[in-house]
């Protein structure tokens, strides 16, 4: 079996129940794709909705840090500690009112499974059924000619982040070379 992408080995301890739940980065579904191969929930929480200090970005404008949990449940409240908010419950209702929704079309739906594709349809009539919500129609595009645009943007974060890391590493190495130099004439001159 494979355990998908980045955060595979968070996906695998999960699923294995070697810890609770686990933590992962999430650019392109670093988070998603391993929970969902695992079986388990993964969540891409909104950028910067969990601060990103003390990481290294891949892309500093498509990085989130989430939780991959066996459920819903357990997702919910990790993600609510490490927001630093109110713990949310998904059994607890949430007001709907003013909600908007955006319903995927065109080349991201064409190639769902059957029960995939059923489920999705039950949750659009039951969020339609529901009174408080406005619905309105927005001018479709076709995001096929956006496929490569995040990859790009990526990949220029991306060699900027490492770039840096590279200056900061030199920096450390030559900090701890004076340091042995330091340690290695006082000691020579005992």
């Amino acid at each position: 079996r494979l355990p998908g992408g980045p955060s595979s080995g968070a996906g695998v301890a999960v699923a294995d129940r070697m810890g609770f739940a686990a933590l992962g980065s999430d650019t392109g579904g670093s988070c998603r794709i391993p929970a969902a191969l695992c079986g388990i929930v993964g969540w891409k929480p909104t950028a910067r909705r969990v601060p990103l200090t003390g990481t290294l970005p891949l892309s500093f404008t498509l990085d989130s840090l989430g939780p991959l949990a066996r459920s819903v449940a357990c997702a919910a409240v990790l993600d609510s500690v490490m927001a630093a908010e109110p713990v949310w419950s998904p059994g607890r209702p949430m007001p709907v009112s003013g909600l908007r929704i955006g319903v995927l079309q065109g080349y991201v739906t064409t190639e769902w499974d059957g029960p995939v594709t059923a489920a999705f349809e039950r949750a659009l009539r039951a969020l339609r059924g529901d009174t408080r919500l406005s619905e309105r129609t927005v001018r479709a595009f076709e995001l096929a000619a956006l496929r490569h645009m995040p990859a790009e943007a990526v990949a220029a974060e991306c060699a900027m982040t490492v770039s840096e890391v590279y200056v900061a590493k030199n920096r450390v190495i030559k900090k701890l070379r004076e340091i042995v130099e330091q340690f290695t004439r006082e000691y020579d001159e005992a």
